[in-house]
């Protein structure tokens, strides 16, 4: 692809729309998601995303938040995050095309430090061939994500269903840019 293609820098006002994608219904698995838009500090201007994760017992839950988009990742191999994260580190992030009805296709992203020299600001990388068809958090088969026609970006705190790990609490993530390449 060469050159990659910035789909969100968030050291620049952003016009996005972003909206909660939580569980909101059962009592037990009821989570919430809050952002900010850009955020200038002393160390630098990110994007935040705020969760509270409480999840049932066996992991179910998620609170997290989607933007409705129009990229053509024909040509991508991987979705680039500059960011940092505290409390819990595995994310799911969510993409969605013209074939998604109530299903979706994700991938996970764990956001552990690397040692660069950007602060405590890290890059971390998602294979597009991750992407898996997902209905309420459960693997499915059907069509394959359709890349040259993204119409829908999320970020999800996932509680760990279905996975071997299990997540709770409260978490943050602080984004500088999502990129492609």
């Amino acid at each position: 692809m060469g050159k990659p293609s910035i789909f969100f820098d968030f050291t620049h006002p952003v016009a996005t729309q972003w909206s909660e994608v939580s569980d909101t219904v059962r009592p037990a698995g009821l989570s919430k998601a809050t952002w900010g838009s850009v955020t200038s500090t002393e160390g630098g201007t990110y994007f935040v995303l705020f969760t509270l994760l409480n999840p049932q017992p066996n992991g179910a839950g998620f609170a997290g938040i989607s933007a409705r988009v129009s990229w053509n990742l024909s040509s991508a191999s991987v979705l680039g995050f500059k960011a940092r994260s505290l409390g819990n580190p595995f994310y799911g992030i969510v993409l969605k095309d013209p074939s998604c009805q109530d299903d979706y296709f994700q991938a996970q992203l764990k956001t552990v430090p690397d040692d660069s020299e950007e602060g405590d600001y890290s890059h971390y990388h998602v294979n597009l061939s991750e992407f898996e068809r997902f209905y309420q958090g459960s693997p499915i088969t059907g069509p394959s994500l359709q890349r040259a026609n993204i119409t829908e970006f999320g970020i999800r705190m996932i509680g760990g269903v279905y996975q071997s790990f299990k997540q709770e609490g409260v978490s943050s993530l602080q984004l500088k840019s999502v990129w492609a390449e």
